[in-house]
């Protein structure tokens, strides 16, 4: 599940690059789940500092 979940995480954040709206994107990630958003946003974290 956590591989899954970076690499959906990944492409995810890619796209909120993009867009330039973090907060937005956070956000609404939080009315799904608080801890979830978190946790999801921590993981891209790692994952990112961990590809580069």
């Amino acid at each position: 599940r956590k591989a899954r979940e970076c690499s959906e995480n990944a492409k995810r954040k890619h796209s909120k690059s993009s867009n330039g709206s973090l907060g937005r994107a956070e956000n609404e990630q939080l009315k799904n789940g608080d801890v979830e958003a978190v946790t999801l946003f921590e993981v891209v974290s790692m994952g990112r500092s961990a590809m580069q």
